[in-house]
């Protein structure tokens, strides 16, 4: 695989992403934008075979294949992937048809996630605050970049690339919470939205402040700021974590019928 460098090879796969609507099958619909940025940041490669449509993409030093295919049993994912996520997106019912085609493949399945999703009506907007702590949109910058390129992973998490956290802080989408009298920040929030749709991409608190209610506190701000134009909240959360869905259940977001596996190949010819 060679990484795209020549105008042809950039007008070849924007013209064979364009003409994704012919296929059926795909474990993530790409923008064509930010199709477009990797490709000028020497971020992706893409292979075809079979009328179907495949991008590696590499991002944090991981490298994440989407496809885009018309027979879901019949894909075969080349030997020459190694250490390749693929992170599957489907309806319940949806699960064995893929689980099936990446084992066959050398893929296992290593994280599964649900989608929450909360209307405007249903979720809970107001939660008991506390003197020691104030709601913020002032943050460190190198601070908060450091938590989620040390806490987080981008297989799942989905951690944002340079151009997508500037655009979290040019329309103020991080809502920090402090400790009261300094400037210690004791966690964070970070969402986007899309239209009437928000999603919560992450949220964290600070080991030394954990057990006091502080998510709670964040998700109202978050809540409470979006509260005239969001309809819809989102959110990914893995089936395991515990506090987080309790979290989340308790604000007053419900499961969807969306699921997500995270499969991962580490293949050395």
């Amino acid at each position: 695989m060679e990484i795209i460098n020549s105008i042809n090879e950039y007008n070849e796969i924007i013209y064979r992403y364009k003409q994704r609507y012919i296929r059926y099958y795909t474990n993530q619909i790409l923008p064509l934008s930010k199709i477009s940025s990797l490709i000028a940041n020497k971020k992706i490669h893409y292979i075809t075979y079979n009328e179907n449509l495949l991008f590696l993409i590499n991002i944090f030093n991981e490298n994440m294949l989407y496809f885009y295919t018309n027979d879901a049993k019949k894909i075969e994912f080349t030997h020459f992937f190694h250490d390749t996520y693929i992170e599957m997106y489907y309806k319940h019912e949806n699960e064995r048809i893929w689980g099936d085609s990446f084992k066959v493949n050398g893929y296992e399945g290593i994280s599964t996630y649900r989608r929450m999703a909360a209307t405007s009506k249903a979720i809970q907007k107001q939660y008991n605050n506390t003197d020691r702590y104030n709601i913020s949109f002032d943050f460190d910058e190198t601070y908060i970049k450091n938590i989620l390129y040390k806490k987080f992973h981008n297989v799942g998490d989905h951690l944002p690339e340079r151009d997508e956290f500037e655009s979290y802080i040019n329309e103020m989408n991080i809502i920090t919470i402090k400790l009261d009298g300094n400037n210690e920040i004791a966690g964070f929030l970070i969402y986007s939205v899309n239209g009437a749709n928000s999603i919560l991409e992450c949220i964290y608190i600070d080991t030394a402040h954990r057990g006091k209610g502080l998510s709670k506190l964040l998700m109202s701000a978050y809540i409470n700021n979006l509260a005239n134009t969001i309809n819809t909240y989102k959110l990914w959360v893995q089936n395991d974590n515990k506090p987080a869905l309790s979290l989340y259940s308790n604000v007053g977001y419900t499961f969807d019928h969306m699921h997500k596996t995270v499969y991962f190949k580490n293949y050395i010819q």
